[in-house]
């Protein structure tokens, strides 16, 4: 088991003073989460204090940036297309899929 799993899984004590721990908070842009009015970020500045820094999730943003990119380049939706459909056509036809492991077998001896 990896040590950041084995970390995870361990029984802990609830942290009793978080609130004199928290710096920042990041959440996936909802306004529910981020909103400046009645997100969660804006009742722990409020409850908490205002130096608590809000950010919008890194890998979310780059999702958000590369479909937005899949969208207005035409070439770059053809390709995400065209792989998208090669793993439809192996990943839920059992019968492609022994296909394509006999296929990889043979070509590895």
């Amino acid at each position: 088991m990896w040590h950041s799993k084995a970390f995870m899984l361990q029984p802990r004590k609830p942290c009793e003073n978080w609130a004199e721990k928290i710096v920042a908070m990041g959440a996936d842009g909802a306004a529910v989460k981020l909103g400046h009015r009645g997100g969660v970020i804006a009742l722990l500045q409020a409850e908490i204090g205002s130096f608590i820094v809000p950010f919008h999730c890194m890998p979310h943003r780059l999702e958000l940036g590369m479909l937005r990119v899949q969208r207005e380049v035409s070439m770059i939706g053809q390709v995400y297309d065209l792989l998208h459909l090669i793993w439809k056509t192996y990943h839920l036809t059992p019968k492609s899929m022994r296909e394509l492991k006999a296929l990889g077998a043979q070509q590895s001896q």
